[in-house]
């Protein structure tokens, strides 16, 4: 690897890194503009991060939605475990929180959500890890979401 990109990866993971810190409830309490209220859970976010990452968020808070107005989006449709890792991926880009227990919920809300390359690292991971006995999920997950 040259020194260029070298350089260039580590700007990358200490962009990651900043970003994390937003996304860290304890320092995002002060620059946050929305809250996710998923569960009992309620949690801070920026819309312009959520707006660059997801068409979804955007078009939610660009227009006179609710959830602009009120400056909350109640997201139901997963459990909490999920929503932090789509977060995580939306603010850093990091899918390290995949594992075969969460990565079929995690391909759905990509999918809600429009994260096209968060979508293609679930159905990755899945295909990786593919045997017998989930095979059959995985197929009616592929039919339903990643025909690839």
């Amino acid at each position: 690897m040259s020194t260029d990109q070298t350089n260039e990866l580590n700007s990358l993971k200490n962009l990651s890194e900043d970003l994390m810190l937003l996304f860290d409830e304890a320092s995002s309490f002060f620059f946050a503009d929305v809250v996710l209220k998923c569960e009992s859970f309620s949690i801070p976010a920026h819309k312009s991060i959520l707006s660059a990452r997801s068409p979804v968020f955007s078009a939610m808070f660009k227009t006179e939605m609710r959830e602009s107005r009120d400056k909350s989006v109640d997201i139901d449709d997963m459990d909490i475990s999920v929503l932090r890792i789509m977060l995580m991926y939306i603010y850093t880009g990091n899918t390290d929180g995949l594992t075969m227990s969460n990565a079929h919920d995690l391909l759905f809300a990509a999918d809600k959500y429009q994260l096209i390359a968060l979508k293609k690292a679930c159905s990755e991971y899945m295909k990786r890890n593919a045997e017998v006995q989930n095979i059959m999920k995985l197929l009616m997950l592929g039919d339903l979401y990643d025909r690839d």
